[in-house]
């Protein structure tokens, strides 16, 4: 299939050569045409004043020279006739095998014959003018005396005949701008499948080998996922074929009406479905496969009247940076078939060497694994993100008098919500960390009323700069958290850093001491991760790598080096 892809191609790239390549030599008609006309223009004027006998001489040079130019433009078209057909023929380079990409073939096939027989004609033409061009010379030469008559008789000859070939060559130039149309738009058609009018595997493929081209410190992350109907063959052994297309039809609209502004759902072939998920990791994408297999099973199929109930074997992966578009294609077949040997209207993943059903238990340990390999602080058990959820307690809750600072519990059920929305369509939402530089030396030499006491005062600039949609956590021991719902990553940073000012100008003062405060940021959007502790870690990785260059800065997780990224 990739040799016939690229075959045509190949032949796709040959008719606008073609198309170019006549469209060249028509302009080069007319430049003759208007020249050869001018120059009779010029000598009809001088018989007023001159003599005829130099005005005849005048047409035979202004004929030989034009007779010269049509020649060579003759040879230019007879070469390209025999080019195009040669890219035509038998032997050329149209020899496609499967049925739509021989439509294809057949398609071009017609654009070059119409090239080939518009490049005979012209050349036909300029042979003709040629020899009408030659009989008008030779009849003013014949005769030793020339009147003015004679000569305006000669020079209306020769312009009914430029004028012939000038109009020859206009209706060229519309002939060629309907192939040319017809060559774009075959183009447009071999990207497109006729049944689902979704794009075809060749639109997906030229699609994944543009991302898969970034060879960016920190591409933006893709993922593929493959949807194959269970049992298709018995929906078109019971209802036909026609039957068939109709129910392939209204998966294709369910899983586009499923995609993302950002998502591009197509054909892969046969009753496989595919999507391409932009923006998002594996962990992203898994709740989309997770969605897609949940609307086909409960989704009610009809067909002539009648009601069917499918379900489908869905397979998802993440495009690996280096990784060729088919490498990425064959990992995602393999989390089909995994499912499909599963009974069926199952979810699988692939992560690279294995293959794993996403289930609520899986994304669990998958969770637990990535916590591990987070930065030393904070952790996930410091973030409060365990595997069961705790029923918000009291001091979750802000008491009275005290600026809105909740607890991680609320915090952490807060984000997984917001992230779930953002997963199915929602808003983006960011997460920011704070962690006040000199919360350990105060924690160290003042007792523990004046950590309250930063408390209260931090939890005042945080509504100061925040907005009122934003939730304020108070995270742990001079941590404080911000959910940013509708910010994305830009939105989140000017916050942030406002909010670093904010801290930098406050001056704290217990007892008789004054102290200048600073605080570490990190931010992070929902593109980091689709799982509370992607985004956290990455938000946490931004703060830390504040605090390591002294305070006083603010990092999102786009500007952190790639070894300090936690969430690829």
């Amino acid at each position: 299939m990739d040799e016939r892809l690229r075959e045509a191609e190949k032949t796709r790239s040959f008719a606008e050569e073609a198309v170019q390549g006549l469209h060249a030599a028509v302009e080069s008609v007319q430049s003759c045409v208007l020249q050869h006309s001018e120059c009779l223009t010029e000598i009809n004027a001088s018989l007023k004043g001159g003599d005829a006998a130099d005005a005849a001489a005048s047409i035979v040079e202004a004929n030989l020279l034009a007779e010269h130019q049509f020649l060579e433009l003759k040879g230019d078209l007879d070469a390209h006739a025999v080019q195009v057909r040669g890219g035509s023929g038998a032997s050329g380079v149209l020899q496609l095998t499967s049925l739509a990409l021989d439509r294809q073939k057949h398609a071009y096939e017609r654009v070059l014959s119409s090239l080939e027989a518009l490049a005979v004609e012209m050349s036909n033409e300029l042979d003709g003018c040629g020899q009408k061009l030659r009989h008008v010379s030779a009849g003013l030469e014949s005769r030793t005396t020339n009147s003015s008559t004679e000569v305006r008789h000669a020079i209306g000859e020769i312009l009914d005949a430029v004028d012939e070939l000038g109009q020859s060559a206009d209706d060229a130039e519309v002939r060629l701008e309907q192939s040319a149309q017809k060559v774009c738009m075959q183009a447009v058609l071999s990207h497109a499948d006729l049944l689902t009018s979704l794009p075809n595997r060749r639109a997906l493929e030229e699609q994944l080998a543009t991302i898969t081209a970034s060879n960016g410190k920190r591409p933006t992350p893709c993922s593929l996922l493959l949807m194959d109907l269970d049992n298709f063959g018995d929906v078109n052994k019971k209802y036909g074929y026609t039957g068939g297309d109709t129910v392939l039809r209204q998966a294709a609209m369910l899983l586009k009406r499923a995609s993302r502004g950002q998502d591009t759902a197509s054909r892969f072939g046969g009753d496989c479905l595919a999507m391409t998920l932009s923006g998002s990791t594996l962990s992203q994408a898994m709740p989309m496969a997770e969605r897609v297999r949940e609307l086909v099973s409960t989704a009610k199929f009809s067909e002539g009247g009648r009601r069917l109930q499918l379900t489908a074997s869905v397979g998802v992966v993440q495009l690996q940076q280096g990784e060729r578009p088919n490498q990425a294609i064959v990992r995602a077949t393999m989390a089909v078939k995994e499912a499909d040997q599963a009974g069926g209207n199952a979810a699988y993943y692939n992560d690279g060497q294995q293959c794993f059903p996403i289930s609520l238990a899986h994304r669990k340990r998958d969770e637990e694994a990535r916590a591990n390999d987070a930065p030393e602080y904070p952790t996930a058990a410091s973030l409060g993100v365990d595997s069961t959820e705790p029923a918000a307690a009291q001091d979750d809750l802000p008491h009275e008098g005290e600026p809105s600072l909740c607890g991680r519990s609320i915090f952490v059920a807060n984000v997984k919500r917001r992230l779930a929305e953002w997963s199915r369509g929602g808003p983006i939402v960011s997460v920011l960390l704070m962690r006040v530089d000199q919360v350990d030396e105060l924690a160290r030499r003042r007792p523990p009323e004046t950590l309250n006491f930063l408390r209260r005062v931090l939890g005042r600039l945080l509504e100061a700069a925040t907005r009122d949609m934003d939730q304020r956590c108070d995270y742990d021991q001079g941590v404080y958290a911000v959910l940013l719902p509708g910010a994305d990553e830009e939105t989140a940073l000017a916050i942030a850093l406002r909010l670093q000012s904010q801290v930098a100008n406050c001056k704290l003062r217990l007892d008789s001491e004054l102290w200048d405060l600073s605080a570490s940021i990190g931010v992070a959007d929902a593109r980091s991760g689709a799982s509370v502790v992607d985004v956290l870690m990455a938000a946490a990785a931004g703060m830390e790598r504040a605090a390591r260059n002294g305070g006083d800065a603010t990092y999102a997780y786009t500007e952190l080096p790639a070894d300090e990224s936690t969430g690829w």
